[in-house]
């Protein structure tokens, strides 16, 4: 194609889609890249001379993009945008050109993974093989400058496990709330997401421990060696007043970070296309990661965009700068072998494995894994293998449109990990930083509640939140029974609604009398009895239990009231059916007076989150 036809074919769209102008690149710009793509060749090397098959087709192109500009004029710069702006924004046909070459290059694997996208149509299985194919030819035959990544959808298909909310229980036929320990707070991050980008989350998005276990409290550490200390606050609940609200609150054990075991860190990264825009996060939230690791510690990067590869294998924490520098060439492209990826860093896990240290795999994707075993029961069923082995899954979830958090929340609960969500940098450091200092070394593993409550001081009760945590009343007792992990320094926060003995109430339904079941109660003036049973992170060994009773209704103070009104927040969000009568302005209320100690800003941020969510509903 001759200047003088660029030329001509830039002034008419400019004339034509004038609001567009702004988005296009320079006429220089352009033609640089328009004739580097043409003149590429088998292993990215230039022509002297268009092959005259490329010339004739390049013609015809050119012709059937200029005539589309007379008849069609926002159809055609769109098509012209899209194939020669590099830029992050939207396009109707999601076509991109970052100019970033694939990490794997840089990795030295012999190889060039030049990172391309699928553009399959997602309803088609065959198209999706073809695409499939397509994609691994072209691969082999295009420099890594042109990888294609694909654009996100702009429909919604994001995935989230459905449940109801648990229902007030009579404490003469259910005496016993059995659960395992959930301090995930990935519910908390994604649904402020949705909020903050003006959109109110889908109900089950909403998990209310999550949200009451994002803040951290002010309770007592544990004394004596014990691993956990216990504490009780309680008060009248904000949306019914004639319930008992009760907060039951769990410190773990702090450790230095001097004295924590080495870690063996596998990070299992999605750079697939659906990841094109989530890049810069996830590069800055494994840069900071990396950070805090020591001399002791092993690292080892395995990505899975357009098929597996190893980058780092088992390397030294003192080499952390190298790794840093590969994670920063990081780049997005291809299907997304998701199942392969985790069974080669659970290969590495073993391969490095640490004994009596963190092992753990930390996979960062945005779920959608098309590739390979994708259902959500064979994957569990995948790591579920792997956690006796004493090697733990954490997962942390990027991304929107598409993201299948179904899946995330499953493979950490099974992996005996924790699943967090980054939705901004700034989350992304905190976390990285946190997880490393607490959460991600294993204090206990298996974690197990068991409150008893006594019928002659409460007659119903319900759990907030826990929902997929539930566990028989006899699972307690068998530790083959699978829980949740809590980490080094890490606290749970359970709240519970209660109605007082005496209080008329129908919240648990009617029930006829028993025929031949005598109502019979002790005379204890105990209130509950709350049991923890836990296993050891790094042996197999029996668990231990310890015992809190509470002998009488403890006073509120500042911990209470806080998380009251952050899990009223997640009720209103929910529209929870015992909700009564919960408000935004009960929350904003009770959150500006007990603020409290806020030295990362969170809380603050939870009251612009409250006020942007009511503006959302006006």
């Amino acid at each position: 194609m001759e200047k003088k036809n660029i030329d001509k074919l830039l002034d008419q769209l400019k004339q034509n889609q004038k609001s567009e102008t702004k988005k296009f690149c320079s006429k220089e710009e352009f033609k640089s890249k328009f004739y580097q793509r043409i003149k590429m060749e088998d292993g990215g090397v230039p022509q002297k001379k268009f092959p005259w098959v490329m010339l004739t087709t390049s013609i015809a192109a050119c012709f059937v993009v200029v005539v589309g500009v007379s008849y069609y004029g926002h159809t055609a710069s769109e098509i012209f945008h899209a194939l020669s702006h590099p830029v992050q924004g939207r396009s109707t046909y999601g076509c991109q050109l970052p100019d970033r070459f694939d990490a794997n290059m840089s990795a030295g694997k012999g190889v060039a993974h030049a990172r391309y996208s699928d553009l399959e149509d997602s309803s088609s299985r065959d198209s999706d093989d073809w695409s499939r194919g397509a994609t691994n030819s072209v691969m082999k035959s295009r420099s890594p400058e042109l990888s294609i990544s694909r654009e996100r959808p702009d429909w919604n298909t994001e995935q989230y496990k459905s449940f109801e909310e648990n229902p007030f229980l009579r404490v003469l036929g259910n005496p016993l709330s059995t659960f395992g320990a959930d301090v995930d707070t990935a519910s908390y991050t994604n649904v402020r997401r949705y909020i903050n980008s003006n959109r109110m989350p889908p109900r089950d998005a909403v998990r209310i421990e999550e949200f009451v276990n994002s803040f951290r409290y002010d309770y007592p550490a544990p004394k004596n060696g014990e691993k956990f200390s216990v504490t009780y606050e309680s008060f009248p609940a904000p949306w019914n007043k004639d319930h008992k609200l009760l907060l039951i609150g769990v410190q773990g054990m702090d450790i230095p970070m001097s004295e924590l075991p080495p870690a063996n860190y596998v990070f299992l990264v999605d750079n697939s296309g659906s990841m094109y825009d989530e890049m810069d996060l996830v590069i800055e939230s494994l840069s900071t990661l990396i950070d805090q690791m020591r001399k002791q510690d092993k690292i080892s990067l395995v990505t899975y965009g357009g098929g597996v590869n190893i980058l780092l294998d088992g390397i030294s924490g003192n080499r952390k700068a190298h790794a840093k520098d590969l994670v920063k060439k990081l780049r997005s492209g291809g299907y997304t072998p998701g199942s392969a990826g985790i069974q080669t860093a659970y290969s590495l896990a073993h391969k490095h494995f640490v004994r009596k240290g963190n092992n753990r795999i930390i996979l960062i994707t945005d779920g959608d894994f098309n590739v390979g075993v994708s259902g959500e029961s064979e994957l569990v069923r995948m790591v579920e293998k792997e956690r006796d082995s004493m090697i733990y899954l954490s997962t942390f979830g990027v991304g929107s449109g598409n993201y299948q958090e179904n899946k995330l929340k499953m493979l950490s609960n099974k992996g005996n990990g924790n699943y967090f969500y980054l939705d901004n940098m700034k989350e992304a450091r905190k976390a990285m930083k946190a997880c490393f200092a607490g959460r991600m070394f294993a204090l206990a593993k298996d974690v197990k509640f068991q409150v008893e409550f006594n019928p002659a001081k409460v007659s119903e009760y319900r759990l907030l939140g826990y929902e997929m945590r539930k566990l028989a009343d006899r699972d307690f007792n068998d530790d083959t029974k699978d829980s949740g992990e809590v980490g080094v320094g890490h606290q749970v926060t359970v709240l519970y609604e209660l109605i007082p003995a005496g209080v008329k109430s129908s919240s648990a339904g009617k029930v006829d009398p028993l025929k031949y079941l005598s109502k019979v109660i002790g005379k204890s003036e105990e209130i509950l009895t709350c049991k923890i049973r836990y296993q050891n992170p790094t042996k197999k060994m029996a668990s231990e239990l310890r015992v809190f009773p509470l002998k009488s209704f403890p006073k509120a103070g500042e911990n209470i009231q806080w998380a009251s009104a952050v899990a009223e927040f997640a009720m209103i969000l929910r529209d929870s059916p015992n909700k009564g009568n919960a408000s935004y302005d009960s929350v904003l209320s009770r959150a500006k007076k007990y603020l409290g100690n806020d030295p990362d800003g969170k809380r603050v941020d939870f009251l612009n989150m409250v006020h942007n969510a009511k503006d959302i509903e006006k």
